[in-house]
């Protein structure tokens, strides 16, 4: 299934001249070999829990847009990963250099917590089922509020386009957008398999503004003052690392290094890790058609993703010839994966289940993996 999806520098992320704005066209397989010669499958230590927080992460965008579409608040759905929403689940230990889960949870002092549907806590709950991502996103919230004075936070201006994705299908949605004086600004959503994971990829095009951000870092004060918390200085030390600068932006779903290689950018049509830092708004006149382009890629496992999961091949995933291939870190399948096949290794020895035990939350059921042999 070859889908086409605009791959270039994001606007936000032009660290040459605005000109290097250019598009490039890749096919969803294209990105995936693209991404794998960048970043190969992510193979390290933490990559399993790597994996699951991203895929915590990109169901609460596709829920908070869902959300912003009922109740019309943008700034809850753009702001959705910013580390200020949140704080530590009860039993979570935090010493002078690294925190031991439970986890993390939404801050029920946050002003925008009445944002927060029940969908919502029930994937960050069901998310931390294991204890180690549990664990890493605990870690990224330390992180954040450690090395930032937590004034600045992660905004994602094509969040709100989740609402109309669809695993394996492609669909353009237009945002109202106040900086383009033609309001053109368009987000592409297309999907792909790569490695374990399902390449979400949100290709932006706006025109006739000179302030683009796909990735903006405003203040905090949009909806509340910096927690008290965030004690990064610049200049000052945290984990014995000097501080470069404290306004930058982190979010718990980077972990406690501030990078995940399930959360990709587009650079010059080669993927990289999102990196959370401060950039000027691009001048699209500047560019052929006074057009900017970029792209965001999210990779969640695909089997937490609803509905009909293909491999690179085209074949249908969950059968017991072609099963998903489990993250250890993340069992639990999006209930359209009741019963399907998937398939692990265990201390070098290759185990097969289905998911078939139910766990709900919050009005959701998922089903947990269980090996049959």
């Amino acid at each position: 299934m070859s889908q086409r999806a605009f791959i270039a520098i994001p606007a936000a992320l032009c660290l040459a001249s605005v000109s290097a704005c250019a598009t490039d066209v890749m096919t969803s397989e294209e990105l995936a070999r693209s991404s794998e010669a960048v970043t190969s499958c992510p193979n390290d230590s933490t990559s399993g829990q790597e994996l699951a927080a991203a895929t915590i992460a990109f169901n609460l965008m596709v829920a908070a847009a869902e959300q912003a579409q009922a109740d019309g608040n943008l700034l809850a759905a753009r702001s959705i990963l910013a580390p200020q929403r949140y704080t530590y689940l009860a039993g979570t230990t935090c010493n002078s250099w690294e925190c031991l889960g439970p986890g993390i949870q939404f801050d029920t002092s946050d002003p925008l917590y009445s944002h927060v549907n029940a969908k919502m806590q029930a994937i960050l709950t069901l998310g931390q089922t294991d204890a180690t991502v549990g664990s890493y996103l605990a870690n990224g919230l330390f992180f954040a509020q450690k090395f930032t004075n937590g004034k600045y936070y992660p905004s994602i201006f094509s969040i709100p386009a989740l609402a109309q994705f669809k695993t394996g299908q492609s669909s353009t949605v237009h945002l109202s957008d106040s900086t383009s004086s033609n309001n053109s600004h368009y987000v592409t959503l297309t999907s792909g398999s790569w490695c374990t994971s399902t390449a979400v990829t949100l290709s932006e095009s706006v025109s006739d503004t000179s302030k683009y951000l796909p990735i903006s870092f405003p203040p905090v004060s949009d909806w509340r003052s910096a927690p008290s918390a965030y004690t990064g200085v610049t200049g000052g030390t945290a984990e014995g690392q000097t501080i470069d600068n404290a306004n930058e932006s982190f979010t718990p779903y980077m972990g406690r290094t501030g990078s995940n290689p399930y959360l990709l950018v587009s650079i010059n049509g080669t993927p990289q890790n999102w990196a959370f830092e401060s950039f000027n708004p691009t001048n699209c006149w500047n560019n052929p058609s006074a057009t900017c382009r970029s792209s965001l890629i999210i990779d969640p496992v695909p089997y937490a993703e609803p509905g009909s999961q293909f491999d690179p091949n085209n074949n249908l995933l969950g059968t017991q010839a072609n099963p998903f291939v489990i993250n250890s870190n993340l069992l639990l399948a999006d209930a359209t994966h009741a019963s399907q096949w998937a398939t692990r290794s265990v201390n070098g020895v290759q185990q097969w289940g289905t998911f078939s035990i139910a766990i709900s939350r919050g009005g959701i059921t998922m089903y947990q993996y269980s090996q049959k042999y």
